[in-house]
């Protein structure tokens, strides 16, 4: 977020060209600063010779170890705001 920041304060990029739909996607020229922000810090490591390495245990708990799919229009409720189908203008 903050490689995407400092584009749209040099006025490389634009808000309203990064978050088209929905404000927090930020669409392919957002996704680009990401990549090239990893892409950045991967560089960075390799030219230090810095090695990575997996705690023996999950940081915070097993909580992405089970996945299960839900299609959010099924269920009963859906958070406050929220609407099934496209909004207009989409």
């Amino acid at each position: 977020m903050t490689r995407i920041c400092q584009a749209v304060d040099a006025g490389r990029l634009t808000r309203e060209k990064l978050w088209v739909t929905d404000g927090v996607h930020p669409h392919d020229p957002g996704y680009r600063e990401f990549a090239a922000a990893a892409w950045d810090g991967y560089q960075t490591a390799v030219k230090a010779k810095l090695a990575s390495r997996v705690p023996p245990q999950p940081l915070h708990g097993v909580t992405y170890m089970a996945q299960r799919r839900v299609r959010l229009a099924d269920l009963p409720a859906l958070p406050e705001g929220w609407i099934k189908g496209k909004q207009e203008g989409q």
